[in-house]
């Protein structure tokens, strides 16, 4: 019988390891980041849209949420699950603009706030 799998796309520049879950082995579950590559199973997507692909098995993946199914990566759609390879590489596309809080400063910028979430306190 087939294993049911499923494509997760991460923004994260680095890996996701889940040690709480494991998979049927005992082996952490890994959820590579853009700057981190696994295993041959698993590719960057570069382009427009910057998203790595890990390929899990629907265990793994029900495993995942359940240990961090509530956190804002997941909320926030940092990680999450592509119908096909398609949909993966749209999806990317899709999220390009979407903040992490893990993006490079600009140096040029007069006013930095990363991910829209830090508020910048000026001396009076």
């Amino acid at each position: 019988m087939a294993v049911e799998t499923v494509i997760v796309m991460s923004k994260l520049p680095h890996a996701l390891r889940i040690t709480q879950g494991s998979d049927h082995k005992g082996h952490p579950i890994i959820i590579d980041g853009v700057n981190t590559v696994s295993s041959d199973a698993n590719v960057n997507i570069h382009g427009e849209g910057r998203a790595a692909k890990t390929v899990l098995t629907k265990e793994q993946w029900d495993e995942v949420l359940a240990n961090i199914g509530n956190s804002e990566l997941i909320k926030n759609g940092i990680v999450w699950v592509a119908k096909s390879e398609a949909d993966a590489v749209a999806s990317a596309k899709d999220k390009r603009k979407l903040k992490t809080g893990f993006e490079p400063v600009d140096p040029n910028a007069k006013e930095q706030t990363p991910a829209g979430k830090v508020e910048i306190f000026k001396e009076d």
